[in-house]
């Protein structure tokens, strides 16, 4: 299993409202210790994510998703971080995906906003 390309084609899904508005598919995504720190600084453990997503895949409106990169940092761990941008709305993301019996699971997720000038990962 390529782990960088399943991690990645996991984040992808994870924007797309087809995947979102399918608690099945969400969850088969999400590790069982997922956990986020949200934009806003809330926590969402997995049970609460599974309830948002269902909740608001309808109206959700995928961002613009700018220099997306992954690594796979340890043996079994990819960190995906990317831009996410809606209008002058920009929100560093990042995620960590585990090999988790098996397949890549996303275990943790924090999105950080950012200034209205960092549009883009200076990398």
């Amino acid at each position: 299993m390529d782990r960088v390309a399943a991690s990645l084609a996991g984040e992808w899904a994870l924007l797309d409202v087809a995947v979102r508005s399918n608690t099945s598919a969400v969850d088969s995504l999400l590790h069982p210790d997922f956990a986020e720190r949200g934009q806003s600084g809330r926590w969402w453990s997995h049970e609460a994510t599974l309830d948002a997503l269902a909740d608001e895949a309808e109206a959700f409106d995928p961002p613009e998703v700018r220099d997306i990169h992954a690594d796979e940092v340890a043996d079994g761990v990819v960190l995906v971080t990317y831009v996410a941008v809606r209008g002058v709305s920009a929100v560093g993301r990042s995620s960590l995906w585990l090999d988790h019996e098996g397949r890549m699971r996303i275990r943790w997720h924090q999105g950080t906003p950012l200034p209205t000038d960092a549009t883009t990962d200076p990398r």
